[in-house]
């Protein structure tokens, strides 16, 4: 739940857009949850971050590899389902939302970092509802205007409900 706030925070949180949504941040906290089994929550954060933030994006992440070693390169962040057969849950990830997501990871590991260090300063097993309120400040957002330099907003106004939910949802597929 923290990594969809963050993520909804930092503006990569949206599959319809192109970005990540609940599933692919599942399956990639898994991972790290499997590669490090006795971490704590902080800890896997850390990983969380230091992992995806570093990690070679033409190799498919996937839970398990594939038996028979067929290995495809891929241009763009590309996740696995664990079902079978299994398809990528991040195919409408673009080039350009591969670089803002993987710019939003490394501000991501730089606050986890600057956390864990002061948790270091005062003591690790100390918990100061100040340092959680910290991260709950990061969590829930940044500025989209200053992430974003070119933005559009679209406000659709209709006189009638009806009118709002038939033009307005018109133009809301179209958008995507």
């Amino acid at each position: 739940m923290a990594l969809k706030n963050w993520a909804k925070a930092h503006c990569v949180y949206n599959n319809q857009f192109g970005f990540l949504d609940g599933t692919s941040i599942s399956v990639m906290l898994t991972k790290v949850f499997l590669l490090y089994p006795e971490a704590n929550v902080i800890e896997l954060i850390e990983r969380f971050f230091i992992i995806f933030s570093t990690w070679n994006w033409q190799v498919p992440l996937r839970i398990k590899n594939k038996q028979n070693k067929e290995v495809k390169q891929e241009k763009n962040i590309t996740i696995y389902t664990t079902t079978h057969p299994e398809h990528s849950i991040t195919s409408k990830i673009t080039k350009t939302n591969q670089q803002i997501i993987l710019n939003a990871l490394l501000f991501g590991l730089q606050d986890v970092v600057k956390f864990i260090s002061t948790q270091t300063k005062k003591g690790y097993q100390k918990k100061n509802k100040n340092e959680l309120d910290y991260l709950r400040k990061k969590a829930e957002g940044s500025e989209f205007v200053k992430i974003y330099k070119h933005f559009i907003v679209f406000s659709c106004i209709t006189e009638e409900l009806d009118g709002q939910v038939n033009f307005c949802g018109f133009w809301r597929i179209w958008i995507k």
